[in-house]
């Protein structure tokens, strides 16, 4: 291997001159550093990174200690910390330590030998002789997923034990009361956090865990698939919960030999979230973590540590959600516990955006022409599309990156089933969303001609039975929430209980006044943070005609005079108005070629009060909000039409 100085020999010049040309640290004529770089190419030459390091006092390498890269959790953390190092210029060696404590010693010994700059520590075995061994280290260090006693440094990890008592809670109240854990290695605090999780829960119900159903195992699918066995033998539980996703896929394989129908006979649920868990058959119910960003969150700490060693330690606690995929259902022969929940269906996360309002099934009929009173004309088509405003920007805020919960109601009907089951399939916790049994569900009977005019009647159905009762049995949804979202078509009386609440409780309120009827109610306009019409909305409550930009202003104002906070019109192609008691800015819209305006203005909505949920400035949640909604306009249809966050993240206007 060439070193410096045959770099030297060949350039005809001292080696000193060689490392100024590399390291830039003296001016170097042209011709000689020419030849410096002619020789370094001829011979290949790789500067020494040791020689360097020692220079400088720096590696610009991290050392992450893993328990076993076998296990897809550790395989998505450790991407999470790669990447997020390689953009800062720093490289990852990673050690794994397949459980072994003395390999885990060795390694921390070699990567402490080779003085990388930081480390981070993900290791499930041996928590207390790992603890001695990180006594003492002074290299800036991160600890991911459990904390070591004794041992100060930066901390990264999901919330354990409630993550376990959400998925044991999740169980419970699908009816299950028969329901086993099986856990990590009992020494780990991790299993420890877990099994306590599932035991509180137990406790609350009322339920005294049973030694039986508790089952040690080692977070691999082998040991969940070995402790299931045992489980499924005799007198088997209605639910089992597995302490990460890797045991609950072993689970799964044990109760597939044995003809038992997962989630028919058997619920499982896991914890982790990784992505293997989304693909089995059927897919894991799980507690989820972004493990990704937990590895990203992990990295960051450690480099902010490099850099300044004497800060205060930090801690990281995630908090958990549950992801409801295929795995999990309600117990056949347990009642729900109450007529306003169909618990089988929340995913027990905390939303930070609450929309109150309708949900309606669209039945859209498409004829060459509209039909005269009394005439009966041939249909050319015929769809059903799920709708309404509330349920619209629901949809659009979930599909923006916001966590939703909607609050409204559904008829005992087959619309009912579909419409609660397409806010799920879009992650909308329905836990606020009540069934009406003797009622049908809100419908929409749309008629649309070649001209691609149409006639509308909106039948509310359930809609109208949304009541302030409602608010206040799930006054908890509201609490948790950052934004709440009011439209028209449910009854006046709730959407004034729930902006009064929102007021009440400190929370970011919105109200999109559509449809508009008749002046609003003067106290509302108080506890109106965000004032969303559109033109005709606006002047139909302001009473000022709105026919431009100037005019729109004036109607804006009218409405903050009454009380409302701001106000944004949205103009459609002409972009959005925001005025407020103390400036007035014109957003230009984004410039596409629209095919169907359907749902832009919910689409608008959803985006706003996800983009404030998720910590945006104002002037950057409306730009946002555009974006989406001028994104929904070029496609057809309501919900289908509504966009993800990826799309509008990568939107590049023509």
């Amino acid at each position: 291997m060439a070193t410096i100085k045959d770099v030297a020999a060949m350039a005809g010049i001292s080696y000193t001159t060689v490392s100024h040309v590399l390291n830039k640290t003296r001016p170097v004529s042209e011709p000689v550093r020419l030849k410096v770089e002619q020789a370094i190419a001829h011979l290949e030459y790789v500067p020494s990174a040791v020689a360097r390091s020692l220079k400088a006092k720096t590696t610009a390498t991290i050392g992450l200690l893993v328990a076993n890269s076998l296990n897809p959790y550790f395989a998505e953390l450790a991407r999470g910390i790669e990447d997020y190092c390689e953009r800062n210029n720093y490289c990852v060696i990673l050690c794994n330590c397949d459980d072994d404590p003395v390999k885990q010693r060795n390694y921390l010994r070699v990567l402490l030998e080779k003085r990388v700059d930081g480390l981070v520590v993900a290791s499930s075995t041996g928590d207390l002789g790992m603890a001695s061994g990180l006594v003492g280290v002074r290299t800036p260090m991160v600890i991911v997923d459990r904390s070591f006693e004794g041992v100060e440094a930066d901390l990264v990890c999901i919330d354990h034990e409630l993550g376990a008592y959400l998925a044991t809670r999740h169980l419970l109240d699908l009816g299950h009361r028969a329901i086993a854990c099986i856990g990590g290695p009992a020494a780990t605090r991790v299993a420890q956090l877990r099994m306590a999780g599932y035991r509180r829960a137990l406790l609350e119900a009322g339920i005294t865990p049973q030694g039986q159903w508790m089952v040690e195992s080692d977070f691999s699918s082998v040991g969940g698939y070995n402790a299931a066995v045992g489980l499924l033998q005799h007198n088997p539980p209605s639910a089992i919960f597995a302490c990460n996703d890797m045991m609950g896929i072993g689970v799964l394989r044990a109760a597939a030999e044995r003809n038992i129908r997962v989630p028919q006979q058997l619920s499982v649920i896991g914890f982790d979230d990784v992505q293997m868990s989304r693909y089995v058959y059927p897919s894991l119910t799980t507690v989820g973590q972004s493990i990704l960003q937990l590895g990203e969150i992990a990295a960051q700490l450690l480099l902010r540590r490099i850099a300044v060693p004497g800060r205060a330690v930090e801690q990281r606690i995630v908090k958990p959600d549950i992801v409801l995929r295929e795995s999990t259902r309600a117990y056949a022969q347990a009642p729900l516990k109450s007529p306003l929940q169909s618990l089988d269906e929340c995913r027990y996360m905390q939303a930070n955006v609450v929309v109150a309002g309708s949900l309606n099934m669209d039945l859209v009929t498409r004829t060459e022409r509209l039909p005269r009173p009394g005439e009966t004309v041939f249909g050319q088509s015929f769809t059903t599309v799920h709708g309404g405003k509330g349920a619209n920007q629901a949809v659009a805020a979930s599909r923006l990156g916001a966590r939703v919960a909607m609050l409204g109601c559904v008829g005992g009907d087959a619309y009912g089933v579909q419409l609660r089951d397409g806010l799920l399939a879009d992650r909308v916790d329905c836990v606020a969303v009540r069934t009406v049994p003797d009622c049908a569900s809100g419908v929409a009977l749309i008629t649309v001609d070649a001209c691609s005019q149409n006639t509308i009647v909106v039948v509310p159905g359930a809609n109208g039975c949304l009541a302030a009762e409602d608010i206040r049995a799930f006054d908890h949804v509201l609490q948790g929430a950052q934004v709440l979202v009011c439209q028209l078509e449910v009854p006046m009386e709730t959407v004034g209980c729930v902006l009064a609440r929102g007021r009440e409780l400190g929370k970011v309120v919105i109200l999109n006044p559509a449809p508009v009827s008749a002046p609003l109610p003067g106290h509302w306009y108080g506890a109106i943070d965000y004032l969303i019409p559109n033109e005709s909305e606006a002047w139909a409550l302001s009473g000022v005609p709105v026919d431009s930009l100037e005019s729109a202003g004036r109607a804006a104002r009218r409405l903050v005079e009454l009380g409302a906070g701001k106000v944004i019109v949205t103009l459609g192609a002409l972009g959005a108005l925001f005025v407020s008691a103390h400036r007035v800015m014109h957003f230009t819209a984004p410039k596409v070629e629209a095919v169907d305006a359907t749902a832009a203005g919910d689409t608008f909505v959803g985006g706003f009060s996800a983009a404030l949920a998720a910590g945006m400035e104002e002037d950057d949640a409306i730009r946002f909000a555009q974006v989406a909604a001028a994104l929904s306009v070029t496609r057809a249809g309501a919900q289908p039409s509504i966009p993800l966050l990826r799309d509008v993240q990568g939107f590049k206007a023509p």
